[in-house]
């Protein structure tokens, strides 16, 4: 939530990420959060994870700074309720998101 979305001197928006935040890029992380799947399969391989629950199926459900994309192997069966997911961070400068989580797993609470 540190993170801030602001118009860059080219006139597009783009993140600012804090020290903490860019420390954590190419870190192995756990994170906490609600599946948003991309497609209808009962096992998600790409999906995002959100901060918030979604509350509606065409709805996001905050800003880019409280999304990870997630590239999950092997894919992670989609639930409602809250995951943990482990796997490597990438803080991304110049993407549509601003975090993708690679080689994800689903992790213990």
């Amino acid at each position: 939530q540190s993170t801030k979305t602001v118009q860059k001197p080219d006139k597009k928006f783009g993140p600012v990420f804090p020290k903490e935040v860019k420390e954590l890029d190419k870190q192995q992380v756990r994170l906490y959060g609600f599946m948003m799947p991309l497609d209808q399969a009962k096992k998600q391989k790409r999906f995002l994870l959100s901060a918030y629950p979604p509350h509606c199926s065409f709805c996001l459900t905050a800003g880019p700074e409280s999304l990870v994309e997630v590239l999950a192997d092997p894919p992670i069966e989609f639930t409602f309720e809250p995951v943990v997911i482990s796997g490597r961070l990438a803080v991304l400068e110049n993407d549509v998101v601003y975090y993708r989580l690679t080689n994800a797993a689903a992790a213990k609470p």
